[in-house]
């Protein structure tokens, strides 16, 4: 975290699903490209969150609908807008994304 990027754009983060098109994507704008579990490892994701400019674009999507949320809401507790890689390839993993990423943040999820 501490080498690399620091040299990275600070105004777009890619939350990256295990697809090879998202990494090369980031490589192109010169973004990060994290691919950390947002619920078991949450905490480290906000962490890189919070180093992007407030309210940056957080472009990706997680593989599994499970994921959706947990991203959506680390990337909301940084301050970060939640974007869709620009291709479809998404759309069969996560499903409500679109609907979760404009979900006001709740005091207390059930």
């Amino acid at each position: 975290m501490h080498e690399l990027f620091d040299d990275c754009n600070k105004e777009q983060i890619a939350f990256n699903g295990g697809f090879r098109f998202t990494i090369d994507y980031a490589i192109g704008y010169g973004m990060c490209s994290v691919a950390l579990d947002p619920v078991r490892h949450g905490d480290l994701l906000i962490e890189y969150y919070k180093r992007i400019k407030y309210y940056g674009l957080n472009l990706g999507y997680p593989e599994t609908c499970r994921l959706e949320r947990p991203m959506v809401e680390c990337a909301s507790k940084a301050g970060l807008r939640t974007g869709l890689m620009p291709s479809l390839r998404g759309a069969p993993f996560a499903l409500n994304y679109s609907v979760h990423s404009r979900m006001p943040k709740a005091e207390k999820y059930h």
